[in-house]
């Protein structure tokens, strides 16, 4: 009896699983983990070409880099709105981690507190490596922590700035 009681439980923590796995959430998260690391990668890119453009402006002289000047700023807004949409991205993909998280914990810490079986039921690797995933790609490239979309903004409002202050007034000689 006891252990048709707990090959029920069984099928059912699969069958819990499987239907995670289909959810739309799910499905989300998944796409959202991808999402956030190109973001990331292009939003760290396009922050060290500004860095790059700039020391080649003050090594060269603006003189034979000043036809790249527009495409410069054009990227640059393009990144302040790549990186809102990372942080929204992030925010939402938060709020799908912690539903999931929540669901699976509810059903693993459904069983008496005091059972071993709390502690030694997972869930399935896949759901493992995808909330794992998604935990580790909400920070931004060397810039981890809450505040990194907007320390990226900040240093590219800086960079864009000193970029067209060169541009803007010649050298006094």
């Amino acid at each position: 009896m006891e252990s048709t009681i707990n090959n029920h439980r069984e099928s059912y923590k699969d069958a819990f699983e499987h239907k995670i796995l289909l959810t739309p959430s799910f499905k989300f998260l998944k796409k959202a983990t991808v999402q956030l690391r190109i973001i990331g990668f292009i939003i760290f890119s396009i922050t060290s070409i500004n860095i790059l453009f700039l020391l080649l402006c003050l090594i060269e002289g603006k003189s034979t880099l000043e036809h790249w000047v527009y495409s410069i700023i054009a990227l640059t807004f393009g990144n302040f709105i790549l990186t809102i949409y990372f942080e929204y991205l992030r925010k939402r993909g938060e709020a799908v981690f912690e539903e999931i998280s929540d669901d699976l914990h509810w059903y693993i810490g459904y069983k008496k507190e005091n059972s071993k079986e709390n502690s030694e039921k997972k869930p399935g690797l896949e759901i493992r490596v995808l909330l794992r995933s998604f935990a580790k790609i909400t920070d931004l490239p060397l810039i981890p922590g809450r505040f990194g979309p907007a320390i990226y903004i900040g240093i590219n409002i800086v960079l864009i700035t000193f970029i067209g202050l060169l541009f803007l007034f010649p050298k006094i000689s």
